[in-house]
């Protein structure tokens, strides 16, 4: 199971158009592992295909980027790295963040989540779509272990 979510940011940020902005967090945690799949940081404003841009990336290894230690990469984790490479090329140069393929996505349910669009994605990459339930439901208990 993972547990997605979108949080705005107190910082401001350059955006891509030279004028500064706030931004929002929109993550992707692995629930047994507490695991970060993936996050976007993304203008005020997240869209549904932000959020599924965000599936995306928890399915595909991570690249090494320059300037980035060698002790970052998959190669030099406890990962068994040699028999992954047999079944993915992609992670000869990858850096060492386990690429985890959920089962379950649960989300709250903001807007961007329920979306149709989120909902297909998730769907179409083979994956169960759960919301959160409610807060305020019926037994009082708000959503134990289903909310960030």
């Amino acid at each position: 199971m993972v547990q997605i979510d979108t949080t705005p940011l107190d910082v401001l940020a350059v955006l891509d158009d030279g004028v500064t902005g706030r931004v929002e967090l929109t993550i992707a945690v692995d629930v047994a592992s507490r695991t970060i799949c993936a996050a976007i940081l993304r203008p005020a404003g997240t869209k549904a295909v932000d959020a599924a841009l965000l599936l995306a990336r928890m399915l595909v290894p991570e690249p090494m980027r320059p300037g980035w230690s060698d002790a970052l990469r998959m190669s030099a984790s406890l990962i068994p790295h040699a028999r992954l490479m047999s079944v993915d090329a992609r992670l000869e140069h990858a850096a060492a963040r386990p690429v985890i393929v959920p089962d379950t996505i649960i989300v709250d349910r903001g807007k961007v989540f329920v979306s149709d669009t989120f909902v297909a994605a998730c769907r179409s990459l083979g994956m169960s779509f759960q919301p959160a339930r409610p807060a305020g439901h019926a037994d009082g208990q708000g959503c134990r272990g289903t909310d960030f």
